[in-house]
């Protein structure tokens, strides 16, 4: 017959494990809390994205023509990066 670990703590360490006891007690209460009151994690709200903003052909094309025009100067200058 095997006895109880606990019967054979100092009261030291008895007080450390009581201690313990508690806080793991405490800990299984928040985390029912979290978990929620049925016992199954309650679904994670949806994440949504942004609307995309799109850009209409003549802003696209304006952009294109300042980056060329930017590039035209780069290599005019004669440097290989802007």
């Amino acid at each position: 017959m095997s006895t109880n670990p606990l019967l054979t703590l100092s009261s030291v360490n008895l007080k450390k494990a009581a201690a313990l006891q508690a806080r793991i007690e405490q800990l299984q209460v928040r985390l029912a809390g979290l978990v929620g009151p049925g016992g199954g994690a309650t679904s994670a709200p949806k994440l949504t994205r942004a609307p995309r903003r799109s850009v209409s052909a003549a802003r696209r094309k304006q952009l294109s023509l300042i980056a060329k025009s930017r590039w035209k100067k780069v290599k005019a200058a004669g440097k290989t990066k802007l």
